[in-house]
């Protein structure tokens, strides 16, 4: 039975009460530090349903957890998916899992995963070509795992070239302390430097959200909009609740998503949907950072970790950028 063959016959026989993490009440994260950075990112990070179990590889309390679930597809962005390979560089002989992991980082994934994988990509369902929206939706976590491609500067210019387009905008990005930031980092105080930025690209009138993202989603609803995630870097996140949400309340994805290939698909709203495929090894960048983890002589790597060292955020920037 081929991959994709095996995740069909998966997801269209869940057994969602039993093999769902999202169906469980008292789950146990990683570490307490984990749990800190799901609510400093929240409601990045909130949970939604879906067959194929998707989830943060940290509310897994082990591969052997993980392991009692016959199909997870990890949210994580490169910090997750990298933490775990380099961990697990081929599948455990008792874990028969069969994971899926975004598309954006199927280099990361070693060869030996070949029958236990596939990727995904969630892609808008029928984009608007009519009349463009009056009103564009700009939102995004101002920690230092945000810019690790453009600086604060950068992005507050990017934002002010996008809603010139539009009659209205909200920027919504709630302050919060970066929870993977070493001293230096935690020392940059990013989101003051961001709110700076946007006052002085946008204006001091801009209209910028700390707080109340419910209300202000909820007046969203039954409107013409775009939506813009300022966080194209993904290290933490890469399948955000708050793009799910926006994409079945009508909006439009800024950054256009289509379907990639002809793989296995699934509708997640009127809006969106999500695609499924084989992994292409053909442009693996694994072994580079397998080499640098094999470097450093520990046998362990946390996502904490990661973020922090500096050959690995070269070789982000190299294989990623």
């Amino acid at each position: 039975m081929s991959t994709l063959n095996k995740i069909s016959e998966l997801i269209e026989h869940i057994n969602p009460d039993q093999n769902l993490l999202y169906k469980k009440w008292n789950i146990q994260h990683r570490d307490e530090l984990f749990t800190q950075l799901y609510w400093s990112h929240h409601p990045m990070t909130e949970k939604y349903y879906f067959e194929a179990n998707p989830s943060f590889y940290y509310e897994y309390k082990n591969i052997f957890d993980l392991g009692r679930y016959p199909i997870v597809m990890l949210r994580d962005g490169f910090l997750g998916i990298l933490e775990f390979f380099l961990l697990h560089p081929k599948p455990h002989k008792d874990i028969d899992t069969t994971l899926l992991i975004p598309k954006q980082f199927e280099c990361l994934v070693p060869k030996l995963w070949e029958n236990q994988i596939a990727s995904y990509n969630i892609y808008q369902k029928n984009p608007r070509e009519d009349e463009k929206a009056d009103q564009i939706f700009i939102y995004g976590t101002p920690t230092e795992e945000l810019f690790i491609r453009k600086s604060p500067a950068e992005m507050a210019k990017e934002i002010s070239e996008v809603i010139k387009s539009y009659k209205e905008y909200k920027i919504y990005f709630p302050i919060r302390d970066s929870i993977l930031s070493n001293a230096e980092g935690k020392e940059k105080l990013f989101y003051i430097e961001f709110v700076k930025e946007i006052y002085r690209h946008v204006g001091f009138d801009a209209n910028i959200l700390f707080h109340h993202i419910h209300e202000n989603l909820k007046s969203l609803e039954g409107k013409r909009f775009d939506f813009y995630n300022l966080d194209k870097s993904k290290i933490l996140i890469e399948d955000n609740y708050l793009d799910h949400y926006l994409y079945s309340i009508g909006g439009k994805n800024y950054i256009e998503t289509t379907k990639i290939s002809r793989g296995l698909n699934y509708d997640l709203s009127k809006g969106h949907a999500i695609e499924i495929q084989e992994v292409d090894f053909t442009k693996n960048c694994f072994s580079e950072f397998f080499l640098n983890f094999k470097l450093t002589g520990q046998r362990t790597r946390s996502i904490y970790e990661i973020f922090k060292d500096k050959k690995i955020r070269e070789l982000y920037l190299k294989n990623f950028s």
